[in-house]
């Protein structure tokens, strides 16, 4: 009897270890990356956009800015001539920023915008004389900051504003590099390597209001890399080692006055996210809050922790793409992955095949488990060979993730959610194939 016993407790550990271990997460390839860095990334009309310094990806030509529909990568035309340094989408359309002065194969001073099949001139095309590295919507306006100190033939030092018809400047803008923008408490704020703002001092940040620049108390002692917005506060990378005249590491807070977010990191601070009221940060460190993180690290409000083993070189670029985050940068490796410069977070994804019999009829089958957290799988059948999809759903209709969308053969099949970063509740999922549609429910509890 205790024999029986000890074996029974064994297997149920044991059958434990290996469905904790099958949905166990790390950091996976997009393909076969990209040659050189991915400095920025956005979605748009849900496909994920990367742009940097890369020439191919995926195995592609592409000129510095490709898109990942969740299977493969595209090119977008020619591309650019040079760098692309950041990336916003603003009523329907991507604009395109960076060191560029040609796009699919027009010239394009700096600034392009892609409307999801064509490249098109941004305004009126005016000579911006160097490179643009941020961008923001305030007030209804497109903002940007970087290097440049002309535009269309006029000084404007660094920070400018699209009217609809010109560029204008911030008052006498920044007196060095601008390389954030983000509103905060509806001002606007800049961060990056000046110590004038408008003319007044302001070290390394300064908000604008519309018609005035101020400085954020004592501002930062060394270079803002990155700015966001993480359950109403203002987060801001770089690095610095003060903040206010009060010690930190490299990451801090601005409420109305400035406070430390942990013990901080070892260095740099080149990108911050926000991940359902988590923050996640990505550099050239290799510690936060005293832990080993290399490069990647999550604050959930109380402390910092890991992802996986992280990278093995900077990270310069964050984004969320179905629910999950992607990193991009100049690594090689992710979690101990060859990754090349991007990678994404979460379960290794795949339709797999469950067995080599056509089904007799359309099936879309109870995820398992369920209830789950944080993984789970779906398993469906399709007797003809079609365009499938298969997506969540919030219990309000929203499309949280698309799991399935390309053509498949007739088959049995089965594909992991992770559902990591979503909070617990009812959610929906709906597969679509043929004339052939169904909708089950499931559960998240954290």
């Amino acid at each position: 009897m205790i024999y029986n016993f000890n074996f029974k407790v064994f297997t149920a550990i044991l059958a434990i270890f290996i469905s904790v271990n099958s949905f166990s997460q790390n950091w996976y390839a997009l393909g076969t990356g990209s040659n050189n860095d991915v400095r920025t990334m956005a979605v748009y009309n849900n496909e994920l956009y990367a742009g940097g310094d890369f020439t191919s990806i995926g195995g592609i030509s592409a000129n510095r800015i490709a898109k990942w529909d969740g299977t493969t990568w595209s090119a977008l035309g020619l591309g650019t001539n040079g760098r692309v340094s950041a990336l916003l989408v603003v009523n329907g359309e991507l604009i395109v920023a960076g060191d560029f002065t040609q796009v699919g194969g027009v010239n394009a001073s700096r600034m392009a915008k892609w409307n999801g099949a064509n490249w098109n001139l941004y305004g009126n095309n005016s000579t911006i004389n160097d490179e643009v590295m941020g961008m923001a919507i305030y007030n209804n306006q497109l903002y940007i900051t970087g290097r440049f100190i002309n535009v269309g033939g006029n000084a404007i030092n660094r920070v400018a504003y699209w009217n609809g018809t010109s560029w204008l400047g911030l008052g006498a803008g920044l007196n060095d590099v601008g390389r954030a923008l983000c509103v905060y408490n509806n001002e606007l704020v800049a961060g990056g390597e000046f110590t004038t703002a408008g003319g007044i001092g302001a070290n390394r940040i300064a908000k604008w209001n519309g018609t005035f620049w101020a400085a954020l108390g004592l501002g930062v002692d060394a270079r803002v890399n990155t700015l966001t917005l993480v359950n109403n506060e203002l987060i801001v990378g770089g690095n610095f080692t003060q903040v206010g005249g009060t010690n930190v590491n490299r990451i801090a807070k601005w409420t109305g006055s400035w406070s430390n977010i942990g013990t901080g990191m070892d260095n740099d601070v080149n990108t911050v996210i926000n991940n359902n009221g988590q923050l996640i940060a990505g550099g050239l460190f290799l510690t936060a809050g005293g832990i080993a993180v290399n490069r990647i690290a999550m604050w959930n409000g109380t402390s910092w922790s890991a992802y996986s083993t992280g990278m093995n070189n900077e990270v310069q670029s964050l984004v969320i793409y179905n629910t999950l985050p992607y990193a991009g940068g100049n690594f090689i490796t992710a979690g101990g992955t060859t990754v090349n410069r991007i990678s994404r977070w979460g379960l290794l994804t795949g339709i797999e095949p469950v067995n080599n019999t056509v089904p007799g009829s359309y099936a879309l089958f109870q995820n398992y488990p369920n209830p789950f957290n944080p993984a789970t799988m779906v398993k469906f059948a399709i007797p003809m060979a079609g365009l499938t999809t298969i997506k969540i759903y919030s219990q309000l209709g929203e499309v949280v993730s698309t799991l399935v969308n390309e053509q498949l053969s007739a088959g049995t099949y089965q594909v992991s959610f992770d559902a990591g970063s979503m909070a617990s509740g009812v959610y929906y999922y709906t597969i679509t194939s043929g004339v052939y549609k169904e909708t089950k429910k499931m559960t998240l509890i954290k």
